[in-house]
Parts: structure tokens; C-alpha cells; sequence
């Protein structure tokens, strides 16, 4: 309906006619608009039926965050401010400030929220249009449950435009939604070859929502691709393990590598003990260091001892030498397996030498036979005589030799 009314001017004379014309316009538009709210479709719009369309059939709180219940502490039950609709009521009720309920001195029982006719938060055990309950051991709170069903204000639907994971915010709820739905089905559609998910090409809009599209050149300004031009190639390898040929290449060519010579004998290793013990590997001498003890020796190294002597087990390998210098007869003793476990097939060679003394191979708890005999005990090893004894099993020798008895 347009009401066009006549203004007034200064110098008018004929401003009683204006005034007149006027008053017929607004009574003209008065009597449509009694005609149109006295019709039978317009009576059964009620402010309880307008009340029921927007919020429901049962109570409700306006906005997520109205009249919130959480435990405060000190037996204090914490109410945000808020709205609510009642329909008991036929009202929408508001409190501007937290309310604060303090159950000290309450038994325990389940409680039940409610609005009042004023919007100020009461507990009760009568739960008719209750928005939370509250359960209250006594001494302490336990669960504290929304009961009322929630309908959005207009920051509820302000937020929902913004969606955090996609870095967004859409112009309506249903963009924001579309836009999940699209990321959602990102691996689950098939897309046409070369195809990327990306924001809107450049021009308007500068954002929106991303679809599946082909890359166009504003996409790869920025990577500088297809800028520059690649004028030498070199190689470089350690020199001491490979030679290279062919470098640089400066237009068309081909890098070469093969084997560097190598002096005879060297072995490509880390450095040797000492400092520092990690380093860059090269091409040396094998040193001791680099062999196993259990290697074993390339001779046989002397122990010469001029007193009687019990073996140990740096012994495995070597010659025990009765020097002839030491005209006193000595007993060599080879230790226990308790003692010394020598491993199994350890040798030990006996050596007395001219003129030295005569020398007894004894053993002490464990067993030594004599080769081909198989009599065990001590063995008497005369001057210029030699003799190996080996290791067979865990506490057992066998010994033979030249002047052995």
C-alpha cells in the first residue's frame, strides 16, 4: 500500500484543501487496511501461532550460548544470560546478567531449571519446561544436561558462515555447506584429466568456492617457471675413488666417471684408531686395529717365562717358550676352563729350549689326554722338545709333541 500525502509551503492559501485531501488519503488507507485484518485468514494469525512457527511446541533457548548451566563451585550452579521461549507463558523471556544458584543445604535428587515469568533462572524437582537438569549428590554436582531445544538468534547464524578448517566465510549458511560438500567429494568423484581443486580464476569474484577446474597462468605466476636458462653442467666426485671426464658440459655432452687407481695393498677405510674415531673414509694400510681378535695371528707370538707360570687367555695362539738361560725345572700350567674359558679349538704350543731345564705341562680341574695313548695327567717336556696342546671340548686338551712323555 503507498500513502502519497501533500506537503505544505509558505504563501500556500489553499492549505485548508491540502489538509483535507490529506485526511481523506489516511482514512481511505485506515478503512483497507480494517478490511484486510478482519478476514478469517488473518484472525488465526496469533502472536502464540507466530511464537510456534519460530520456536517450536516446547520450551527453547534463543541462541547457543542462553542461559548456559555449569558448575561453578562452592555447591554454586553458574547461569548465563539469555533468552527463552515459554509457551505456557506465551512469552520470550530474557535475563541481561548471570544468575548464580546456590545449593548448599539441598538434598540429593535430580533438579530442573526454569525460566520465571520475570527471565530469572529458579531450580525445582518440577521439570514441566525446564531448560537443563541438574543432578546434586548432596555435596557436589554431577551431570548437568541441556534439556530445551536450541534455536538460533541472528550470531548463531552470523557464525555459521565462517567455517575455520576451509579459512572462509560464505555470504549464507547453505555456501558454507556447498563448499564442505565439495571438499568432501574431492576423492570420491571422478574429475577430468589435469584438473585441480582452486579457488575462482583471476578476475571477480577475488574469492569464493573452490571447484574443480583446469590451471590457468595467473595460477603459476608466482613459481617463475619457464624463466632462466641453464648454460654449464659440472660433476664433481671424490677423486680418490673416481676420475670424471666430460665435465663441464656447456652446450651437449656426456659426464663420464671411472674407477681412480689405487696404490697396491690399500684398502678403502676409516680413519684408524685414534682421533678422531668417525671421519671420511679413504684409501690406507690395513692397521692391527682392523682385525677381529678372533682372527687369530699370521705367526706364532712368543711368551717366554722363566717361572713356574699359569696360562691366560691371551695365550690362545702363541708359543710358551722354558728360555735356556733358565736351567730350573718349571711347571706349566694350563688354567681351568672355570678360570680362563678358552674357546674351543684354542692351542697353545710348548716350547723348551736347549739346555733349559726340564719342564712340566700340568693342568689344573680339567682333563688332558695324550695323543694315541689317551692317558691323562701331567706330561713331562724335555730340552729341545715341543708340544701343542688343543682344546676339543669345554674342560677337556689333548696334547702330543716331540720329548713329550
Amino acid at each position: 500500500m503507498t500513502i502519497t500525502l501533500q506537503d505544505f509551503a509558505a504563501g500556500d492559501t489553499n492549505y485548508v484543501a491540502k489538509l483535507n485531501s490529506n485526511s481523506d488519503v489516511l482514512e481511505t488507507a485506515i478503512a483497507a487496511l480494517q478490511a484486510a485484518t478482519s478476514g478469517a485468514a488473518f484472525s488465526a494469525i496469533t502472536l502464540s501461532t507466530a511464537y510456534a512457527a519460530l520456536f517450536g511446541a516446547t520450551v527453547a533457548v534463543i541462541g547457543d550460548d542462553s542461559y548456559v548451566c555449569t558448575n561453578a563451585g562452592s555447591d554454586n550452579l553458574n547461569v548465563t544470560s539469555g533468552y527463552c521461549y515459554r509457551p505456557s507463558l506465551n512469552s520470550v523471556l530474557s535475563k541481561s546478567t548471570s544468575t548464580t544458584l546456590n545449593f548448599t543445604g539441598q538434598s540429593a535428587a535430580t533438579y530442573y531449571i526454569v525460566i520465571d515469568s520475570t527471565g530469572a533462572p529458579t531450580s525445582g524437582v518440577v521439570s514441566t519446561e525446564a531448560i537443563y537438569s541438574v543432578v546434586w549428590t548432596g555435596s557436589a554436582f554431577g551431570a548437568i544436561t541441556r534439556l530445551a531445544a536450541v534455536v538460533w538468534g541472528a550470531a548463531d547464524w552470523i557464525a555459521s558462515q565462517t567455517s575455520t578448517a576451509l579459512a572462509a566465510t560464505y555470504t549464507s549458511l547453505d555456501d558454507r555447506l556447498e563448499a564442505i560438500e565439495a571438499a568432501a567429494s574431492i576423492g570420491a568423484v571422478a574429475r577430468p584429466s589435469n584438473y585441480v581443486y582452486a579457488g575462482p580464476a583471476g578476475g571477480s569474484p577475488t574469492n569464493g568456492i573452490p571447484t574443480f577446474r583446469p590451471l590457468v597462468a595467473a595460477d603459476v605466476a608466482g613459481l617463475g617457471l619457464g624463466a632462466g636458462t641453464v648454460t654449464s653442467v659440472a660433476l664433481s666426485l671424490p677423486s680418490d675413488l673416481l676420475t670424471v671426464s666430460g665435465s663441464p658440459v656447456t652446450t651437449s655432452g656426456t659426464l663420464t666417471a671411472a674407477k681412480a687407481n689405487v696404490d697396491s695393498n690399500m684398502v678403502y677405510a676409516g680413519p684408524t684408531a685414534g682421533s678422531p674415531t668417525v671421519g671420511a673414509p679413504g684409501f690406507r694400510a690395513l692397521v692391527t686395529a682392523d682385525l677381529p681378535a678372533t682372527v687369530g695371528y699370521i705367526n706364532i707370538p712368543q711368551n717366554s717365562q722363566s717361572a713356574a707360570y699359569t696360562t691366560v687367555l691371551a695365550d690362545q695362539g702363541k708359543h710358551l717358550l722354558h728360555p735356556s738361560a733358565d736351567t730350573t725345572a718349571r711347571t706349566f700350567t694350563i688354567d681351568s676352563n672355570a678360570n680362563v674359558a678358552y674357546p674351543i679349538g684354542t692351542a697353545l704350543t710348548f716350547v723348551n729350549q736347549a739346555s733349559a731345564g726340564v719342564m712340566t705341562i700340568a693342568i689344573t680341574t680339567d682333563t688332558m689326554r695324550l695323543a694315541g695313548a689317551g692317558t691323562t695327567g701331567s706330561r713331562t717336556l724335555a730340552a729341545n722338545g715341543i708340544a701343542t696342546a688343543l682344546k676339543v671340548t669345554a674342560t677337556e686338551w689333548i696334547i702330543s709333541g716331540t720329548g713329550l712323555t
